[in-house]
């Protein structure tokens, strides 16, 4: 164990000082000695700095005191935190049971509320930052047609910064239709079914793309839950990952 030498500052003895502490009592007068070596040269000048006005205190303190700066002449700086950022949390939550349709579905409302249960109970999500579209919502922009699927989509990814979560989930209806700008190897674009199809049309993997993943920062994170037929590539992301039954994962590159 190494040791290093140093005189008392009071009585002059020679202390000795172990590896492991930075401070050396004098076995004489009592005088507690600080060891600097391995301080950084600021540090050093203040301790010395404290340790001579203890030292005057000691021998005149009535004339120490009185050349002491007043506090309220002694600046000191106030260090300002940074603000937290607070990170947001914002969902859309889609389910479409397409009333009076021959391919009826019965569970996607159901779906959409056990999903909502889950990001408020589970996973910390507020009621507010979570938009659900069915077709029960009495506010009639809730209602799962085209447009307002479109606007949720916008609305998910409005100001999202770095560090927040998103999350789009989707139960009903989807479609393939032929790819009508070359982007796709099969040469289809896969598509959501919205409740006004047959009218308004569908929603093109190529828009939800476009919508709600082109547009994201850097450091947002998007889960997304796509529970239909040809869901795979919806999102249109360059790689599709694709498990086996030996558990093995495979990364294709789409485009």
């Amino acid at each position: 164990m190494s040791t290093t030498e140093k005189r008392c500052k009071i009585c002059r003895r020679t202390l000795v000082k172990l590896s492991n502490s930075q401070y050396a009592p004098c076995p004489v007068c009592g005088t507690v000695s600080l060891f600097y070596r391995k301080l950084k040269v600021p540090v050093l000048k203040r301790i010395e700095q404290i340790t001579n006005v203890v030292d005057d205190l000691q021998r005149n303190p009535s004339q120490t005191l009185s050349r002491l700066p007043r506090f309220s002449q002694i600046s000191i700086k106030q260090q300002t935190q940074t603000p937290l950022v607070q990170k947001r949390k914002k969902a859309v939550l889609c389910g479409v049971t397409y009333k009076g349709h021959s391919k009826k579905l019965e569970a996607s409302v159901h779906n959409v509320r056990s999903m909502q249960q889950l990001l408020v109970n589970k996973l910390g999500f507020l009621n507010d930052s979570i938009l659900v579209l069915t077709e029960e919502e009495s506010d009639r922009s809730r209602i799962p047609k085209k447009r307002n699927i479109q606007e949720a989509l916008r609305w998910l990814v409005e100001g999202c910064k770095s560090g927040d979560s998103l999350i789009f989930y989707y139960s009903g209806h989807a479609c393939k239709v032929p790819d009508e700008d070359g982007d796709e190897i099969d040469g289809y674009d896969e598509a959501l079914c919205p409740l006004d199809y047959r009218v308004a049309g569908v929603i093109l993997d190529d828009e939800i793309n476009a919508t709600i993943v082109a547009p994201l920062p850097h450091g947002v994170t998007l889960h997304s839950v796509i529970d239909t037929c040809f869901s795979g590539t919806v999102l249109d992301l360059p790689f599709l990952c694709q498990i086996n039954q030996s558990v093995s994962i495979t990364f294709y590159l789409m485009n």
